[in-house]
């Protein structure tokens, strides 16, 4: 695995958890919801690897949140997520 995929691993179990313990993706400005931010974008550009999409996409179905919302505004590079 590379080292770009562990870092990827690492950023989505700490996605994960606070996803467990808030009920919703990050909303403040915060490291982890810049993170967020760019795997939406990189989704949307179709970039991400599959393996990578079906993970961001399972935990954010499991929370009633879309991923990437078709009607989300983009603020030059950073898609805003509705639940």
């Amino acid at each position: 695995m590379s080292k770009n995929a562990e870092n990827w691993l690492v950023h989505y179990e700490e996605l994960k958890a606070y996803v467990e313990a808030t009920g919703h993706f990050p909303s403040k400005h915060t490291a982890l919801s810049n993170w967020v931010k760019y795997q939406r974008k990189r989704m949307k550009a179709g970039t991400m690897p599959e393996q990578q999409r079906l993970l961001f996409l399972k935990l954010s179905e499991s929370r009633g949140v879309a991923a990437v919302d078709a009607d989300a505004e983009d603020d030059g590079g950073n898609l805003f997520l509705r639940p």
